[in-house]
């Protein structure tokens, strides 16, 4: 469903800025996969490749073997601030990403009150973000991305802001609604438990120039509990292995410098 093939990204005017270093990741119809890494690695990066917000220097990204050249429908991007419409109700937020659907108005409106139910967001369905809790403004971003039925669902720390209550609902929310929809999913994470919980499959990228330094198999039973003995051996892993590449992010004086170059890059519309 999804190949990136020996992926390079550099960044910079004589492309000196290494972010991704052959990368190669896949994931399959229905499989939900999760990308670990120490901060500044490239992770939102590899994310933003795949969505066709940017372009690899080398290498090739995939989808149903034609290659990703710009942003589509079918592959929607959930990010960590919600990007929700503040001027927008809860259910024009979710409407517009029906704008270019030739689905009737009664179709659309039966559309988005099945998504609002499932994300128990019915009795908000006029309210505005503002006054809704960021948990809430997740699930209406959640269910914008649903709408538009995606064959992809990129999400970036989708969680990362929440209170554990929160984070915890959310990951139950979106593993049925998975399970229901047959999504394929890429999914940012820093927290293996987390990653673990939710995935089939895990890459850990390594410290910048990221490599995929492993990848884990996660054949565990759903739901999965925390608590299990295999789960926990599996935590302690990966736990030690990411905080290998953190350490070597850390120990590298070039980290800060390089976390404000992409930021900086962004800004001048390299990133976006």
């Amino acid at each position: 469903m999804l190949d990136l093939l020996r992926v390079n990204k550099f960044f910079g005017e004589n492309d000196d800025f290494e972010v991704l270093k052959d990368v190669s990741i896949s994931a399959e119809n229905g499989e939900f996969v999760c990308i670990l890494g120490p901060s500044g690695c490239g992770k939102t990066i590899l994310l933003y490749l795949i969505a066709g917000f940017l372009k690899p220097t080398e290498g090739k990204i995939l989808m149903e073997n034609a290659s990703i050249s710009e942003p589509n429908c079918n592959r929607m991007m959930i990010f960590q601030n919600y990007v929700l419409f503040p001027w927008k109700t809860v259910y024009k937020n979710i409407l517009f990403a029906l704008d270019k659907s030739t689905l009737t108005n009664s179709e659309k409106d039966a559309l988005i009150v099945r998504y609002l139910d499932m994300m128990g967001l019915i009795a908000f369905r006029d309210w505005y973000p503002y006054k809704l809790s960021g948990g809430m403004q997740q699930r209406v971003a959640l269910a914008r991305a649903l709408v538009a039925n995606p064959k992809l669902l990129l999400m970036d720390e989708p969680f990362a802001a929440l209170d554990l209550q929160h984070r915890k609902f959310l990951r139950k929310n979106l593993e049925t609604i998975w399970q229901k929809t047959k999504k394929t999913i890429i999914f940012v994470t820093h927290s293996p438990n987390e990653a673990i919980s939710l995935a089939d499959k895990i890459y850990l990228l390594s410290a910048r120039p990221a490599v995929i330094k492993k990848t884990y198999q996660i054949d565990l039973p759903r739901p999965r509990d925390s608590l299990n003995p295999d789960f926990i051996k599996l935590n302690i892993e990966i736990e030690k292995d990411l905080s290998e590449e953190f350490e070597k992010a850390i120990k590298n004086p070039l980290m800060e410098e390089s976390l404000l170059h992409i930021l900086n890059l962004t800004k001048k519309g390299e990133i976006l």
